[in-house]
């Protein structure tokens, strides 16, 4: 694992995370409101674009936030396919609120797509699928996994999970499972599910051969059970632990992320590399949104893992990710960060 990983509230994670590129370089600095045009414009290469060129196979199933008109799908960035949400999780109630239908907001839909064509709505995303979503993302990447090992296709699966945002509503099979109510289920659920996706790599034959990283893209979403922003009965959450605040803050609580990799015969088991603070940063900057490390370097990594050429590079684009091969080194403990961009906002 690596430690103290920082991030920030999606989409600006979630951009930095495809491109390697800090969010405010692509438009996507801030979280969008209301209708319209936003997300990655085509311009920006995305990671599953360099691997698509690679020639892997490039799957993605759960939330995209980066866009939802025509021209900015997922399947519009380098995925050959896609079926999950385009927005947030927090929208599937918005169906259920009184005055909905006649607030003229439109509804959030399911979708499903493949490359080279426009996604098509599959169902309304409501509360009756927010329990159940990520029980078929999780069976859809399984099924994706195994088709492209049965074709010999090394392959790229992104599954950005709905959970644990708001609404939090575990799966039926995990209800009451932990006996620490709602929240103590979903991570159970959570658990369970990211078990059964290692668990396929090693039937398939394929964990020496596959990275799987595991990480968030913002901590906890509000200050204590009950309290959030929406009149619904499930508004409980997580806690940030010892650092302060919350998520859409610019401190800690907000911040710090897990980041944990499994890479047999490149990582050892239990191995923790810490990141070192950049030289010359203040307290408040090193709160701050310090580098996208849960993002920019997984997204810089690509070309040496595939041996490819970084494409960012040759059309000649601002790339703010680092290069973190040097994790296989069994004798680095530390992840120097002197060269990393400070970057605070609020």
């Amino acid at each position: 694992k690596v430690t103290g990983v920082q991030t920030c509230a999606l989409p600006i994670s979630r951009s930095a995370l495809m491109t390697g590129r800090y969010a405010i370089r692509s438009g996507n600095g801030t979280v969008p409101l209301g209708e319209g045009v936003y997300g990655l414009v085509q311009w920006e290469v995305t990671m599953a674009e360099m691997l698509s060129e690679a020639g892997y196979a490039t799957g993605m199933f759960g939330k995209w936030h980066l866009g939802r008109t025509e021209g900015r799908f997922p399947t519009d960035q380098g995925f050959d396919e896609w079926y999950g949400v385009p927005n947030s999780t927090d929208e599937s109630p918005y169906s259920s609120l009184q005055g909905f239908a006649e607030s003229g907001v439109a509804e959030t839909w399911v979708m499903d797509g493949k490359k080279g064509s426009v996604p098509e709505k599959v169902r309304p995303y409501r509360l009756d699928y927010r329990p159940l979503i990520d029980r078929d993302l999780t069976d859809r990447a399984i099924s994706f996994m195994r088709r492209q090992a049965k074709a010999d296709k090394p392959f790229f699966v992104y599954l950005p999970y709905t959970a644990t945002h708001f609404p939090t509503m575990p799966h039926p099979d995990f209800v009451g499972k932990s006996g620490n109510g709602p929240w103590g289920d979903l991570l159970m659920q959570i658990d369970s599910y990211l078990g059964e996706l290692m668990d396929t790599i090693d039937e398939l034959g394929l964990s020496e051969n596959t990275i799987f990283i595991f990480t968030a893209d913002n901590g906890p979403e509000a200050l204590s059970a009950g309290e959030t922003s929406m009149t619904f009965e499930t508004g409980i959450h997580g806690s940030s632990g010892p650092w302060r605040s919350t998520l859409f803050t610019g401190y800690e609580g907000a911040l710090r992320v897990p980041f944990a990799v499994r890479w047999p015969g490149k990582i050892g088991a239990g191995r923790v590399l810490a990141q070192d603070p950049a030289p010359g940063s203040t307290s408040r900057q090193q709160r701050a949104i310090r580098v996208w490390l849960s993002a920019g370097p997984r997204a810089a990594t690509v070309p040496s893992v595939t041996g490819e050429t970084d494409r960012n590079a040759q059309v000649r684009l601002a790339q703010d990710g680092i290069e973190i091969a040097s994790m296989s080194d069994r004798k680095s403990t530390r992840l120097n960060s002197s060269h990393l961009v400070i970057s605070y906002a609020v």
